[in-house]
């Protein structure tokens, strides 16, 4: 955990305070899937290939898929 880690105003943590592989346990739990990704994309208007394309991704990116 981060040594001066700060509350932010509405609850929960900044950005900054989050650590690689740092597990939150809850009782309610849920996998986000590649539909979550996509209806959420669609929902904000965020067409960007980038997030809805698998084709462009493939080919377009350094990371060779999503």
């Amino acid at each position: 955990m981060a040594a001066l880690q700060t509350q932010h105003p509405r609850g929960g943590l900044y950005f900054e305070d989050f650590e690689v592989g740092r597990v939150f346990r809850h009782r309610l739990t849920r996998t986000v899937s590649q539909m979550d990704n996509l209806l959420f994309s669609s929902l904000t208007l965020n067409p960007q290939p980038l997030h809805i394309d698998a084709y462009f991704c493939a080919t377009e990116t350094e990371w060779d898929g999503r």
